[in-house]
């Protein structure tokens, strides 16, 4: 397989030689956001850390919950996200402040989080895997270069996160599905004023 302008080439298995050249004949196309694979794995070598994207693309495939691992698939499906989310600095003054340095943030953060999963059962283990891979990938549109974007600016990439989120989860599960409340419980809680409405990481979902 071989990305091209957001679609997915899939060629024959026999190639014709033109010249010094093997060619393989193109028999479909088929949309990025519908083939069954990562999209990590299609990343452009030109990408600052593409053995970055392979990593993440092997810990994803470690997520035995195939809803779970469909969300995080799909999410990258989309070839704007997926560009950016390969090449955006994980800060602009703090952590990873450098281009790619996105995509090495969740990666630590993925293995950070399997070290700390042992005893958990496996879902538990797949939604922090999950949690971890998602948790920023918001702030592929937060920031443009090295400047904060007006979305980053007036909305913050965990907004933008859950906007992104919403129609795939819709796909996967009902309003209400126990899996689809704990993953956004494990993005979105943290410690903060009753009033603001935001819950307290709990334990037990």
């Amino acid at each position: 397989v071989a990305p091209q302008q957001g679609s997915v080439n899939w060629l024959s298995g026999q190639g014709r030689c033109l010249g010094s050249k093997l060619i393989c004949d193109v028999i479909s196309m088929l949309e990025l956001s519908d083939w069954c694979g990562c999209p990590l794995l299609l990343a452009s070598p030109d990408t600052p850390f593409p053995e970055e994207a392979e990593k993440v693309s092997a810990l994803l495939s470690g997520i035995e919950d195939e809803e779970l691992k469909t969300i995080c698939r799909k999410i990258v499906s989309n070839r704007q996200l997926l560009d950016s989310f390969l090449r955006a600095p994980g800060s602009l003054r703090h952590h990873h402040a450098y281009p790619g340095g996105l995509i090495r943030h969740t990666r630590e953060t993925m293995d950070i989080v399997l070290n700390q999963a042992k005893e958990l059962t496996p879902i538990e283990k797949d939604l922090l895997v999950a949690a971890a891979f998602l948790h920023d990938i918001g702030k592929a549109f937060e920031y443009n270069r090295y400047r904060m974007s007006d979305r980053g600016t007036f909305l913050g990439h965990e907004v933008t996160l859950l906007e992104l989120l919403a129609p795939i989860m819709d796909e996967v599960w009902k309003f209400n599905h126990p899996t689809r409340i704990a993953l956004l419980h494990f993005l979105v809680a943290k410690p903060a004023p009753q009033w603001t409405g935001i819950r307290h990481p709990r334990s037990g979902l």
